[in-house]
């Protein structure tokens, strides 16, 4: 069935099937890593890592898709060759991109690079260079949060560099932010991701250095879990994975008239992008 369902992927389709199939792609892929990766389903990613690839079409949700099975596929193992074409096929992606919307994608590709091993480092670097250079291209549209995280996450990949003094012009050229309403608030945010929480929270403190900040990865609730859902301020869940009992006990102590927030995904990007939102519109 594996074997199969790999084939029909990139079998032909009439326009409409296409059509159908790009609209359906960013739930298929979802389905099928709801559970993490499974090697039993590589020939199912590398179809599917394929058929985004060949599209002409290429939208920003299929480009988010496109580095979800990336991910997958480097969580696997892949050969040095490997490697270098999987970047090269997600930063052609991310190039393509004709909107500023592309900077919170461009994150997620680098977070992967950050997560995942290594097996040929000059085209990490070739790739982290060419995701500032997006950022570059889109800086006056950018915000100072997603400036931010591209340094923290380049410096992790040892290119910090690379970034010259563009955060320091962002930073100058912004003359308020929503980050100051944060200024004696308490956050609190969980996911199964610790990395990311670290890397959110690090990033928040940057932004607003009055705030308080507790991260959560607790499979199950807590006493710290229990207090941090009745008294944060704001709470920030991430949804990217299957629920697990702590989520349920966040929601049922949460008070009524501060209902947590959700992360579309489970990454960096996704949990600054929910609390960002609520600051916009509050």
């Amino acid at each position: 069935m594996v074997a199969e369902t790999a084939d029909l992927l990139l079998d032909d389709r009439p326009p409409w099937g296409q059509e159908a199939f790009r609209d359906a792609l960013p739930y298929f892929v979802e389905f099928c890593l709801a559970g993490g990766a499974d090697v039993r389903l590589r020939p199912v990613y590398d179809s599917l890592f394929l058929a985004i690839t060949v599209d002409a079409q290429v939208s920003l949700p299929q480009t988010g898709a496109l580095i979800r099975i990336a991910q997958a596929r480097l969580d696997l193992g892949v050969s040095k060759n490997e490697y270098r074409e999987i970047l090269e096929h997600v930063i052609t992606a991310l190039q393509a991109a004709e909107s500023p919307s592309v900077a919170d994608v461009a994150l997620e590709a680098l977070e992967m690079l950050v997560n995942a091993a290594c097996p040929d480092v000059q085209p990490r670097q070739q790739f982290t260079i060419r995701v500032i250079a997006i950022f570059q291209r889109w800086y006056k549209r950018v915000d100072r949060a997603q400036f931010v995280l591209l340094g923290a996450l380049a410096e992790e990949l040892g290119m910090r560099e690379a970034m010259g003094d563009l955060a320091k012009e962002v930073a100058e050229s912004e003359q308020g932010s929503e980050w100051a309403k944060l200024e004696g608030k308490r956050i609190a945010m969980y996911s199964l991701q610790e990395s990311a929480l670290r890397r959110a929270a690090l990033v928040i403190g940057e932004l607003s250095p009055g705030v308080r900040v507790d991260i959560f990865s607790d499979h199950v609730g807590s006493p710290p879990l229990k207090k941090a859902s009745t008294t944060a301020d704001i709470f920030i869940i991430a949804t990217g994975a299957a629920k697990h009992a702590a989520t349920t006990f966040i929601e049922d102590h949460r008070p009524k008239d501060l209902k947590p927030l959700y992360a579309r995904g489970q990454g960096t990007a996704s949990l600054l992008s929910a609390l960002q939102e609520h600051l916009v519109k509050n």
